[in-house]
């Protein structure tokens, strides 16, 4: 992967004009000096033709693939970085449209480099000529994913450093939205193009000089950039552009309102209090564009909540406490219990009074009609009622509503006993008959006599 890596970029460098160097740094074959070690490399990868580039890279991706499956496999993580084996919160990597790219762009048709050869009845030899190379756009656009899989295969070494996939994919990201940035600023400044040809025959007429053979014919344009990644990279720019938004107008309001900037990343999710919390919540096992996406969403959230975003709902009066009221109550609100097949029993509220003469008696009113308010809702059924079990959780348990049931049945027996009891004792003490006999009274009769007069018999 590194070697396949290392030739790709030298590719990059010399079709961007930084190679080759001089040819005076072959004339010692034992210079190890810097430049004779980069000569030295461009002219290795100027014998490489493209399409065995591309062979060479296929193959390295698929056994880094096998390899990297096995190790994880071994290792008991259970997942590697290439497809099929996936996490939720990773994006795999996409082998197949990857390879269509290395097969398309590795024809010469597709090539917008071309050897610089001045003459065709030239001394230089067609071996001597650099072969032909895509654009320099496709070239970035190649290079990044393969760099974002060898830094992969190189965190595996360590099994702890194996699930870390935030660095190397946020790196592959920044280099994508850079390159992504800089086509199109020099796309929408539009640079004259006879400033662009007055520079390459400058660099063409100094290459003459030195090494003819190793020089592209000039080819300077932002048209050869990929359609397909332009969607990716719009996108991560407006999350990117939401975030520091949303960052901006945290730090401006906070700024204002209490004029410093104490939490500048407020409503994101992120705690930034102590530096232990910091690094206890990056999501290392997470692609950067998995995060990016989070904090974009919380960025929308915290957004959302400002301005005139920021309804406030009905605020409910509290219930005027004991000092305003004429007698002090105490007051207990009526609950409902709730079944499957319904309401199965409706207990009402009550409220203790005291007299306004300030006696000691309390008297206990029965709340009901529109002062019944129940606030207590019991699903005794239901598996979220934990709350009112008693006991232990598996082997034991009570439900609440029992022991109320039970209070309420000893009450009652208790009074039934005492009445009893004070029947019995008026019935020994005479005061009472245990069996009243009740008396008729004689019916009275009333008649009215001939002359108006009322007659009782």
């Amino acid at each position: 992967m590194c070697r396949v890596l290392l030739l790709w970029s030298l590719m990059l460098l010399q079709t961007s004009e930084i190679l080759p160097w001089p040819l005076a740094a072959q004339t010692d074959p034992v210079n190890l000096s810097l430049s004779s070690i980069v000569y030295r490399l461009g002219r290795w990868s100027a014998s490489w033709e493209t399409e065995d580039v591309c062979w060479h890279t296929f193959g390295a991706i698929c056994v880094a693939f096998c390899v990297e499956g096995l190790v994880k496999g071994l290792d008991g993580n259970g997942h590697g970085f290439g497809f099929g084996f996936a996490e939720a919160n990773t994006t795999p990597f996409n082998l197949v449209g990857y390879a269509f790219l290395l097969h398309i762009y590795s024809s010469p048709l597709t090539h917008a480099y071309k050897p610089y050869k001045a003459d065709f009845n030239s001394e230089y030899s067609n071996s001597e000529l650099l072969p032909s190379r895509p654009d320099s756009h496709i070239l970035v656009t190649l290079t990044v994913p393969l760099l974002q899989l060898t830094l992969f295969h190189l965190l595996s070494v360590r099994k702890r450093w194996s699930r870390h996939r935030l660095v190397p994919t946020a790196l592959a990201s920044i280099l994508s939205l850079t390159h992504f940035h800089i086509t199109l600023i020099r796309y929408m400044i539009g640079a004259s193009s006879s400033t662009l040809s007055s520079n390459s025959v400058t660099n063409i007429t100094n290459a003459t000089t030195t090494s003819i053979p190793y020089t592209y014919i000039p080819h300077h344009t932002t048209h050869g950039y990929p359609i397909l990644n332009y969607i990716p990279n719009i996108f991560e720019t407006m999350l990117l552009s939401t975030i520091i938004l949303t960052i901006f107008l945290n730090t401006i309001t906070q700024l204002l309102l209490t004029g410093s900037v104490n939490k500048p990343l407020l409503g994101l999710g992120i705690n930034t209090n102590t530096s232990e919390g910091w690094m206890a919540m990056i999501p290392w096992d997470e692609d950067f564009s998995i995060v990016l996406l989070r904090i974009g969403t919380a960025s929308f959230e915290a957004s959302g909540k400002v301005g005139w975003g920021n309804e406030v709902g009905g605020v409910v009066a509290s219930s005027p406490s004991d000092s305003d009221s004429s007698s002090a109550a105490a007051r207990r609100y009526g609950s409902i219990r709730l079944t499957r097949s319904g309401v199965a029993d409706v207990s009402p509220g009550h409220a203790e009074h005291t007299s306004q003469k300030g006696s000691t008696r309390i008297k206990n009113k029965i709340l009901k009609g529109w002062h019944n308010e129940v606030r207590d809702v019991d699903l005794g059924s239901s598996a979220t009622s934990t709350r009112r079990l008693w006991g232990i959780n598996g082997i034991f348990t009570l439900n609440s509503q029992c022991f109320v049931e039970l209070k309420k049945f000893v009450r009652t027996a208790w009074s039934v006993v005492l009445v009893a009891i004070r029947m019995g004792w008026e019935v020994v003490r005479g005061r009472r008959k245990l069996f009243q006999r009740h008396r008729r009274s004689p019916r009275q009769i009333v008649s009215r006599s001939p002359f108006g007069r009322r007659i009782t018999g």
